[in-house]
């Protein structure tokens, strides 16, 4: 085994409880500030659900760990492979829960295809009970939902769900060692206007239907660079048969927001957030489209670069907190496919009304971020952690003044977002492993990680890059004391 002490990892302090588990090029997993017992356990489920076995492992950055299995797990290929390769991942998420860790969020951190999805996960003081593998639902190839783990009495409801909401029909359909399979017609993996909204209905239900037998939607994750998996965790707490609300919110081409499956009252206060925060002041058309409600916004704010891109951050973060507000909760951001003109896809459940505040960290071209909302003693404190765990230093640290307050934005050097199996890859995830755990001690915990922008586009030097997902966090503090107001943000 190699060990890369050529640029280690600052150390944690004591009691640290966040880790990182990325999945890179077709074949390899990285895990940065793990504990002995959550490594052996993703050791063990690669062994015992990957046919291939482990190639190698080896140390990273003098505290990190890379497994290098053998086989291409994470590359497009067989029906078997795939399921096989959820598998993995379905096992890792459910015996690191039953030991203690539990899913914070998963994420995009690079531009190029080379890279999947980075899992953050926190150790909690006490185990849960997890008897019942994760469930998983993914779209293969072009027109195959494929989903694992599936309980005998849930065939039949998932079915009619498809059947039901995919009205393209079906091709045909098998159930073999707890995977169910469903060769649907079309190619809703690309698919365009009509079929565009009906699998984003049927996604819905399929996370509806399965809330009412108690599984409760937990992660999705990118394993193949295509649309992302969907993982789902029993909770017996969860009411059978239980009545949940969901729509769907769902940012499509360089300027169009589709409403779907939403009341008209919410439709009308998304107008009212458009009209209201976005800079350029206009709808230009809105019209029902195959059954959602589409709005055509003026500009190009999903292939955006500048102020746009950061406006568009903070729309999203806007109708976040009115979503929030008349009791929708986002529970997802969901890439259906990782085409250029195909952005997240936002699932919200109803529940209680509540008002929080919620600020985006935006993490864009190849080496920049943007703090959008940010209160000013996060902004102090991401600038000291950043000193501390980034050690090629910063750049350049700017301000952006806009219509709704002043953004800061910090240039680092290195290449954070070209992701790799490299030192700055490996130390950003750790930076963020640190900033996801300091901002919840201060009351913020991550709400969503999604793709808004998905381009920047350099005029000047004509370049053009993909950008890297976003985070959203919300206030959702311990105790009543409320965050000081953004900095220079304007009543």
């Amino acid at each position: 085994m190699g060990n890369d002490t050529s640029l280690p990892l600052a150390q944690v302090p004591p009691g640290f409880s966040t880790m990182c588990i990325s999945l890179h090029h077709t074949d390899s997993i990285t895990v940065l500030h793990h504990d002995t017992g959550a490594l052996s356990t993703i050791r063990q489920a690669i062994v015992d659900n990957w046919p291939d076995g482990i190639q190698r492992e080896m140390a990273i950055c003098g505290s990190g760990w890379m497994f290098k299995v053998k086989g291409t797990p994470f590359f497009t290929s067989s029906s078997s492979s795939s399921s096989q390769a959820r598998q993995i991942i379905a096992v890792i998420l459910q015996n690191l829960y039953s030991i203690g860790w539990k899913i914070v969020i998963s994420c995009d951190l690079a531009r190029f295809d080379a890279d999947k999805s980075s899992m953050f996960l926190k150790r909690s003081p006490s185990n849960f009970s997890s008897v019942h593998p994760f469930v998983c639902v993914g779209l293969t190839r072009s027109d195959e939902l494929q989903i694992i783990n599936l309980p005998s009495q849930l065939i039949e409801p998932l079915k009619q769900v498809v059947y039901q909401f995919w009205t393209k029909g079906i091709q045909n359909e098998s159930y073999e060692n707890g995977v169910l399979e469903i060769k649907m017609a079309g190619k809703p993996l690309f698919a365009t206007d009509l079929q565009s909204v009906m699998v984003k209905v049927l996604l819905q239900n399929i996370i509806a239907t399965l809330h009412r037998f108690q599984y409760v939607y937990t992660v999705n994750v990118n394993l193949k660079s295509t649309a992302d998996s969907l993982y789902f965790r029993y909770d017996p707490n969860v009411p059978v048969n239980g009545a949940a609300q969901f729509c769907t919110i769902s940012l499509n081409r360089t300027d169009r927001l589709q409403v779907i499956c939403a009341p008209e009252a919410i439709v009308n206060m998304i107008r009212g957030v458009i009209q209201t925060v976005w800079s350029h002041g206009k709808i230009q058309e809105e019209k029902d489209h195959h059954g959602s409600w589409e709005f055509r916004i003026s500009g190009n704010p999903w292939h955006s670069w500048k102020e746009e891109s950061v406006m568009a951050r903070y729309l999203i973060l806007k109708i976040l907190e009115a979503m929030l507000e008349q009791g929708w909760h986002n529970i997802a951001a969901i890439d259906i496919s990782r085409r250029a003109t195909e952005k997240s896809v936002l699932i919200f459940q109803q529940r209680e009304p509540r008002r929080c505040p919620i600020m985006c960290l935006g993490l864009t071209d190849a080496e920049k971020f943007l703090l959008i909302n940010m209160p000013t003693q996060l902004v102090d404190l991401f600038k000291q952690i950043l000193l501390s765990r980034w050690p090629k230093g910063i750049r350049e640290e700017s301000v952006m003044n806009l219509s709704f307050g002043s953004v800061r934005q910090f240039m680092l050097k290195g290449w954070p977002w070209n992701g790799g199996l490299s030192n700055d890859a490996y130390h950003i995830r750790s930076f963020l492993c640190n900033i996801i755990e300091a901002f919840a001690g201060q009351g913020w915990r991550v709400l969503i990680a999604g793709d808004v922008s998905a381009k920047y586009i350099d005029q000047d030097k004509g370049s053009d890059h993909t950008d890297v997902h976003s985070f959203w966090f919300i206030y959702e503090p311990n105790t009543t004391q409320q965050p000081t107001a953004p900095n220079g943000e304007k009543s």
